[in-house]
């Protein structure tokens, strides 16, 4: 015990010297800097450090300040500095000084005279009385490469200093291990990293102790029952030790353009007419902000009197004729600020990519599979939304708004960033056509839904994993998917995001069973990891209604037809007013500012690109799907139905009793054998498989086409 005291002691104190000698340098380092405000010790630092490295003293100072700060926060700036690149800018700082050196002495004097002459007016070069511009240190270095390779050598050795210096500032010599790292990580996770003053013994023990305390979990683990089929993902997933995110490379390229003159000529312009419109309904207003947006300008004004700011409505019309524009969008106020907000289309539209927004994703979403990219706001801001903090989103929009666009982007976001292993899609698709790309992809869950009747079964099929799934919650007394992936790293659960493309057409054939369904996952499944993206091109109450909306406060209203149905999907009036082609009005749950956004554009090559990448690099992804989806979608409804019916033990005695009527009905089953309409109808579509009974004829009863009499016959 006494020797493991010592030791930390020992790390204690040189931890803490350390820490004081790098405070120490970047006081210095400033002192140095500000020497015309800091007295005799600035004017010591400063006039010595310019005797020894001439004009680059200032070089000296931000090298000693990359020392300190790389020390000081060697995690937080380990991608940033580190010692290859304090190497790199040693070697920066001298070939730099070799240069200075070349440029002032030249091939005129020898290296002798040179270093002689140097320190015959060292004191005057100390007092600022007679200016060197390449210091005693450089001086020195030059006059012995001087000496021994002469002028042409001084320069190559020069130009090699610089060429290393780049390497070494710009090649990542991790490439080329980048691959035996992953293949080695599982083995070292559980290792820890031995530190500068950390003892291999201590270290040895610390080894050994984390290997018992893991033999002992591993040996509590294994008496636990199999997990259910539909929720082991090592199970359902076959291990792809080949599958590799797609490259953003397979993304169609982009420029990142400033604001264009002609937009912002263009809205000095429409502002010169704003301000005509608005002093001729006497409602003076001052600017206060313009925001140039992709595709729309914001004008922030501020009433100049005291006056309704619902009279900026009222004049909505006039505003739009005057600047002769498609559409004007107002808010009064805007939230969080003084002042009103007139929406215009800019006169160039710009387009947001995908690549681009994947490349400057914030550093919060980094490691989140299931961040959404949607585009830019009208500052040009990067706009991004998890899917696990909404939980649900709902997305609504008159046809050509950008509804598909929107759907296919968050695809793509979720696949670029997500293992089949972390998130499973769910893809129903009653139009039949919009999912058809992502056939093959190993992501899915079940096959593309495109049927309305096996969309309803696959809802309630969602529910049953949900339930299952907080069954094993309980089972670990855990609350959400989180923390059971926590407590078991070698038995996870993915997430499962369920994309409904066209919800009106289910709503209409399957209205009880899919509303219910919704109803159930969009109140409790967010623990469970399972998130519901319902689409609609028909933003009426009949499709999105009050049960929905109150379980989906998530949404996103593209361009509709009337102020009612922008209602309908976000509660409030603006979305009538949007532009179309991926014009937005994004409301998230955890932001009470609704948000206009330019969407992201992804075109047909693009996706094409990145499926046929992900079927190409997995090549057993017809195995992949869960088997509670598929025992219930796959089986043919006709099959299933004459199974079970068949089996039913009062088949023989009904057909029996039907043979001897001239017509049969469900209703007269029901009478008759006192069934219920379910088992009545089942019976009913067997013996019409059969052959013994006609065709429904609606409201009327079925012909009996096999009698007793003739089947003795």
């Amino acid at each position: 015990m006494s020797t493991k005291r010592k030791i930390g002691k020992k790390q204690n104190e040189n931890v803490f010297t350390l820490f004081l000698t790098n405070i120490l340098l970047v006081i210095i380092s400033i002192i140095a800097f500000l020497h015309s405000y800091t007295g005799f010790l600035g004017e010591l630092l400063y006039r010595s450090t310019k005797t020894l490295f001439g004009c680059l003293w200032p070089l000296f100072f931000i090298v000693l300040l990359l020392v300190a700060v790389y020390h000081l926060f060697e995690k937080k700036v380990r991608n940033l500095v580190n010692g290859k690149r304090l190497l790199a800018a040693i070697l920066l700082l001298v070939s730099t000084g070799l240069v200075v050196c070349i440029l002032y002495y030249g091939n005129s004097i020898s290296p002798t005279e040179t270093m002689k002459h140097f320190f015959d007016n060292i004191s005057a070069i100390y007092l600022q009385q007679q200016n060197n511009y390449a210091g005693l240190i450089f001086t020195v270095l030059y006059g012995l490469i001087y000496l021994f390779a002469g002028y042409v050598g001084a320069i190559i050795v020069t130009i090699v200093f610089i060429i290393c210096s780049l390497v070494l500032l710009f090649y990542d010599t991790n490439k080329k291990t980048e691959n035996k790292i992953i293949v080695n990580k599982h083995n070292e996770s559980h290792q820890p990293k031995a530190k500068d003053f950390l003892d291999f013994k201590v270290f040895k023990k610390k080894e050994n102790k984390q290997k018992v305390e893991e033999e002992k979990k591993v040996e509590d683990v294994k008496p636990q029952s199999e997990p259910s089929v539909s929720l082991t993902i090592d199970q359902q997933l076959k291990n792809k030790s080949n599958y590799t995110l797609p490259n953003l490379t397979l993304l169609e390229n982009y420029k990142i353009t400033k604001k264009s003159n002609e937009n912002q000529q263009y809205a000095n312009e429409k502002w010169a007419l704003l301000t005509d419109v608005l002093n001729s309904f006497s409602l003076p207003s001052k600017l206060v902000g313009c925001n140039i947006g992709p595709s729309v300008t914001q004008y922030e004004i501020v009433p100049m009197e005291n006056f309704d700011i619902k009279k900026y409505f009222k004049i909505q019309d006039n505003i739009k004729m005057a600047l002769a524009i498609k559409d004007v969008r107002i808010q009064a106020p805007i939230p969080g600020k003084k002042a009103i907000g007139i929406e215009i289309p800019n006169q160039q539209r710009s387009m947001v990519r995908l690549k681009e927004m994947l490349d400057h994703i914030d550093n919060k979403y980094k490691n989140n599979p299931l961040v959404m990219a949607l585009g830019k706001d009208l500052t040009g801001n990067y706009v991004f939304a998890p899917i696990d903090k909404m939980p649900h989103l709902l997305i609504a929009g008159s046809t050509g708004s950008g509804k598909s666009v929107c759907i296919n982007s968050i695809i793509l976001s979720i696949l670029f960033r997500a293992l089949p292993s972390q998130v499973q899609l769910i893809l129903i698709d009653p139009k039949k056509v919009e999912f058809t790309p992502y056939a093959k992809i190993p992501h899915l869950a079940c096959p593309v839904v495109n049927d309305t009747t096996k969309a309803a079964a696959t809802l309630k099929k969602l529910a049953e994993v949900m339930e299952e799934r907080y069954t094993k919650f309980s089972e670990n007394s855990v609350r959400k998917i989180e923390e059971y992936n926590h407590k078991n790293p070698n038995n996870k659960m993915s997430s499962i995001v369920c994309i409904i493309d066209e919800m009106a057409d289910l709503m209409f054939t399957h209205r009880n069973e899919v509303e219910t369904n919704i109803q159930r996952l969009a109140a409790m499944a967010r623990a469970s990891g399972i998130y519901l993206i319902l689409a609609t091109q028909r933003p009426s109450t009949d499709v999105i209604t009050g049960v929905i909306k109150a379980n989906i406060p998530s949404r996103i209203a593209f361009a509709v037809a009337s102020p009612y149905d922008s209602r309908t999907i976000i509660d409030k009036v603006g979305a009538e007013n949007l532009l179309g082609n991926g014009d937005m009005l994004f409301a998230p749950i955890y932001d009470p500012i609704l948000t206009r956004i330019q969407g992201v554009y992804v075109s047909d090559l693009e996706i094409n690109k990145v499926v046929n990448y992900l079927t190409e690099s997995v090549s057993d992804t017809d195995n992949n799907f869960i088997e509670k989806f598929i025992v219930d979608l796959n089986d043919e409804n006709d099959d299933d139905t004459a199974a079970s019916t068949y089996s039913d033990p009062a088949y023989e005695s009904v057909k029996k009793y039907v043979m001897t009527q001239q017509t049969i009905s469900v209703s007269g089953l029901q009478r008759r054998f006192s069934f219920g309409f379910p088992r009545a109808a089942k019976l009913i579509d067997c013996l019409q498989q059969d052959g013994i009974i006609s065709e429904s004829k609606g409201s009327k009863p079925r012909e009996v086409l096999i009698r007793s009499n003739e089947s003795e016959k």
